[in-house]
């Protein structure tokens, strides 16, 4: 029917096409795959505009699996995504799910290349300055963060100015990290449930028939250990008998009364009651057994996945990439960033270590001295971090860390200044430099010659 010669039907099966294709499973959504190059064709001749739409919302809908999404992309949907994108953008509310679609685009290596060539950094840049569509600024934060490898995808984000949007969220984010602590994680909590059906396809997971033939997943082990090498056959496994008493033993001791009791106890044989006894006293079993897991996260170790789960963590991981450019300097070390950075490690209530880290990079790397020293940074650095007074001093969570990190940082540049590199720099500025640059290196040298 998308292939008859009536108009009106065409316009009528597009329109179911889009229907079904909203929300739809992974099975709907392969047979709708079929229509793919048919709705491409539709979106690029010459009929109604009700047609292209509908068709337009389809390849958008189907976005959202990601094993669908190469083949959207091989059709030339993300050309499309992006010429519609340009077109609608004084109108977001018509714009946001097509922006939704082509931030899901770019989890698949194919699809990011494509972005790249098509223009769609750069739209995307645009639309992370737009207010306009605040509700897709951490879709696309969250986009940025798969062309982390991507060298020249950087080049083209650091030359166009996402460093300072990225610094302006992380310092919302820190004003916000005690008012509206709850909205955030529901926020990040609700962007997870969408995101789960739709994973990258780069590591496709296992079909179904694949898993009913693998059987249990004590028998897959099994097998992967003997065809690794690991073992040379099923016989030096542990017997089945001895696990199974292995594990009623366990639920024996997780069970075991106390010594206020009048029931016998279990009768062991003599080594392995010994065994027992000596690590499972009766009095203390009721602490052992208790798991160390129930402790609350902000008293407990942080662990690498909390970091990940964090809203901040997108920010902070391209930041820390832009740090390991070969020319970190140019986006890096410029006021509206070091700002975002002093005021996350400074004012944020439990600051995530890598800030910090990220910091003591640019300061141990030669090429950033003479952008601190034009930039006013040093002077920055130890006003927010070693100077308490002020509004700015009575924000700050932790003062002992921040005044050790900013001592820190100040030493750094001190050995970088004293480097031979770093007094060829300092010489040049104050010989030949501008006015400007002259009063900065007298203001910003006292403080890291001392």
């Amino acid at each position: 029917m998308l292939t008859s010669a009536d108009p009106d039907l065409v316009c009528a099966a597009v329109r179911a096409v889009c229907e079904l294709s909203r929300g739809c499973s992974l099975d709907c959504a392969e047979q709708l795959s079929l229509a793919v190059p048919t709705l491409v064709t539709l979106t690029n001749g010459e009929v109604k505009t009700t047609v292209r739409q509908a068709a337009l919302g389809t390849l958008s809908n189907l976005c959202n699996q990601g094993a669908l999404r190469p083949m959207l992309g091989n059709a030339g949907a993300i050309e499309l995504l992006v010429a519609e994108v340009k077109l609608l953008m004084e109108a977001p509310s018509r714009c946001v799910p097509l922006v939704r679609s082509l931030c899901l685009c770019c989890r698949e290596a194919l699809n990011r290349r494509r972005v790249r060539e098509m223009g769609g950094l750069e739209l995307l840049l645009d639309l992370l300055r737009n207010s306009c569509y605040r509700s897709v600024h951490h879709k696309i934060t969250t986009a940025f963060l798969h062309f982390c490898h991507d060298t020249t995808a950087l080049g083209v984000l650091g030359s166009g100015g996402l460093a300072p949007l990225l610094a302006s969220r992380l310092e919302d984010g820190v004003w916000a990290a005690g008012e509206h602590r709850e909205s955030c994680s529901a926020r990040e909590l609700e962007d997870e449930e969408e995101d789960r059906g739709s994973a990258s396809f780069d590591f496709p997971p296992e079909t179904k028939k694949k898993k009913e033939q693998e059987g249990t997943s004590e028998e897959s082990l099994k097998s992967w250990l003997l065809s690794e090498g690991y073992i040379s056959s099923f016989d030096e496994l542990l017997p089945d008998w001895f696990l199974e008493r292995e594990n009623g033993d366990s639920r024996t001791l997780s069970n075991a009364p106390s010594t206020s009791s009048k029931e016998k106890p279990l009768k062991l044989p003599g080594p392995e009651k010994e065994l027992v006894d000596r690590r499972h006293p009766p009095p203390l079993s009721p602490v052992l057994c208790q798991s160390p897991v129930q402790v609350k996260r902000p008293l407990g170790p942080r662990t690498p996945l909390s970091e990940v789960l964090r809203p901040e963590f997108p920010v902070l991981f391209l930041l820390s990439r832009f740090s390991q450019l070969p020319d970190s300097s140019s986006c890096l070390v410029c006021s509206p960033v070091l700002g975002g950075l002093l005021t996350y490690v400074a004012c944020h209530p439990q600051p995530s270590s890598r800030a910090a880290r990220l910091l003591q990079r640019l300061t141990c790397d030669p090429s950033c001295l003479e952008a601190f020293i034009k930039t006013g940074g040093i002077c920055t650095l130890r006003m927010r971090l070693l100077l308490s007074d002020g509004d700015a001093g009575r924000r700050i969570q932790h003062p002992e860390r921040a005044k050790e990190l900013g001592h820190a940082l100040l030493r750094n540049l001190r050995i970088q200044a004293e480097s031979p590199y770093g007094v060829g720099i300092i010489t040049h500025m104050l010989i030949s430099g501008s006015q400007n640059e002259r009063r900065q290196c007298a203001l910003c040298l006292p403080f890291i010659y001392r």
